[in-house]
């Protein structure tokens, strides 16, 4: 075994042990979740939101589970893009 792989394996192990042993909760672990979005819907969702849109409605247009939409509306609202 390499050296970097020494390195990569001592990490991965010593993250493991950290997370087992502190009982860590991995928030979104079991979420398939698309992150990727066309620009064209971003400048959609904007115009949509400050529209006063709902997260269901949001949802719906997009085809996309309220859960994306309301990671998008966190992301874009922490840029401060959203009025």
């Amino acid at each position: 075994m390499s050296n970097t792989e020494s390195i990569v394996t001592k990490s991965i192990e010593e993250q493991h042990l950290y997370h087992k042993r502190y009982n860590v909760y991995i928030m979104l672990e079991d979420e398939d979740i698309d992150w990727y979005w066309k620009e064209s819907e971003i400048i959609e969702f904007d115009r949509m939101f400050n529209e006063g849109a709902t997260v269901l409605e949001l949802s719906q247009h997009f085809c996309r589970p309220t859960v994306e939409i309301a990671l998008l509306t966190i992301d874009r609202d922490l840029k401060g893009l959203l009025s």
